[in-house]
């Protein structure tokens, strides 16, 4: 699962400082593997954080902590939710080889991960959905 936020933030040193703790706060939680803040390169107060996590499951369960709440919860609310959505199911993944691999060895593997939405995810309702044992 994949957390996608982004930040309109003019005072860069405060918001780094404040996405920093956020990211401790995070990944000291199980289940999550990886986090990202990037700048944008054309224009310097837009801001992306992205968050891998295991899975929804992890996803929730990570911001279930008081410390967490406290202060992990207000920073994501702050985000520019206008602009799409912020969850996504990841589909295809691959890991760099790294600068250490000889050119021989090829390029990592892309590996696919099926989708864990029900293939009635888009129009499910209150008994009538399907469940994640059917997928798309």
């Amino acid at each position: 699962m994949l957390l996608v936020c982004r930040f309109t933030a003019t005072d860069s040193d405060a918001f780094v400082a404040r996405a920093e703790r956020v990211l401790e706060l995070l990944l000291a939680q199980p289940g999550c593997r990886r986090t990202l803040l990037g700048r944008a390169t054309d224009a310097d107060d837009s801001w992306l954080l992205t968050v891998e996590f295991d899975s929804i499951t992890a996803y929730r369960r990570a911001l279930g902590p008081i410390a967490v709440r406290e202060q992990v919860i207000p920073f994501l609310a702050e985000a520019d939710h206008a602009v799409g959505p912020t969850s996504y199911e990841l589909i295809l993944r691959s890991e760099s080889a790294g600068p250490d691999t000889a050119v021989d060895q090829g390029s990592p593997a892309l590996r696919r991960t099926p989708s864990v939405l029900a293939a009635d995810a888009d129009d499910a309702g209150p008994g009538n959905a399907a469940g994640p044992a059917i997928p798309r």
